[in-house]
């Protein structure tokens, strides 16, 4: 649960606590010594699977994101494997300059956790702040003592299946807008700019925020190709998404 509560998060060293997939797979435990360090395809990854050999490098930072990280960088770039750049050399963050906040597998609670950390620990006026978000449905749950998290109610009531169907879906999209709206209140005095590749999630982002924080795009239109894993963007889908972004800065 450490990575669910920002008040585990005291300086900016604890800032790779919100990147799961990558702190937790074997490749980081045997690479990471709390500085920046280069591997290949993460263990048993799509990718790893696919591999035919280490030819090629992800840089990690000693903060557990990718590439260089510019504390005083004017650009910064939020999302999911999209924006990290698996299965590509060059994902659209760096082609833009800018700091690549993206992890692995993410969701878009621990994103907004993770940009308030980051506006706590170093406030910031007057940066362009990207926010490519994964679908809205896929959320973090704490686990207890190896049991997932469960909504309890009458189990006698026949209509209880139709409930928490509706419950479900209501509540994602409801937990969906309070983040958006946290992602806004920390985004203060910053050229916030916001789009999912989810058609659902980047309607809701249009019913949530300011129209000028809207990136208007179908991202059907700009995927291009896939990466090395055959399922992430590839080579001239993030060249088509930085052609995309860099007007907004």
């Amino acid at each position: 649960m450490d990575n669910l509560s920002t008040l585990s998060v005291t300086t900016f060293d604890d800032i790779g606590k919100y990147h799961d997939y990558l702190i937790s797979n074997d490749t980081h435990k045997e690479k990471y010594d709390g500085e920046d360090y280069e591997c290949g395809p993460f263990a048993k990854s799509d990718e790893w699977h696919f591999s035919l050999g280490e030819d090629w490098k992800y840089h990690i930072n000693k903060y557990c994101f990718r590439d260089t990280f510019i504390p005083t960088n004017n650009i910064w770039a939020f999302g999911d494997s999209c924006t990290f750049g698996v299965g590509v050399d060059v994902p659209w963050p760096k082609m833009l300059g800018a700091n690549n906040m993206g992890m692995i597998g993410t969701s878009v609670d621990t994103i907004a956790r993770m940009f308030s950390s980051i506006q706590y620990l170093q406030p910031m006026t007057n940066k362009t702040f990207i926010f490519f978000l994964p679908d809205h449905s896929r959320f973090c749950w704490p686990d207890r003592d190896k049991q997932p998290t469960m909504i309890l109610n009458d189990t006698k009531d026949p209509r209880l299946p139709m409930y928490v169907s509706n419950y479900h879906s209501d509540l994602e999209e409801l937990r969906a807008i309070n983040y958006l709206n946290w992602i806004y209140d920390n985004s203060k005095n910053n050229n916030l700019k916001v789009c999912s590749w989810s058609e659902t999630t980047q309607n809701l982002c249009r019913q949530t925020l300011p129209e000028e924080c809207i990136i208007d795009v179908n991202f059907k239109s700009l995927e291009l190709d896939y990466g090395r894993d055959k399922r992430h963007p590839g080579v001239e889908t993030h060249k088509k998404l930085y052609e995309t972004f860099k007007e907004l800065i």
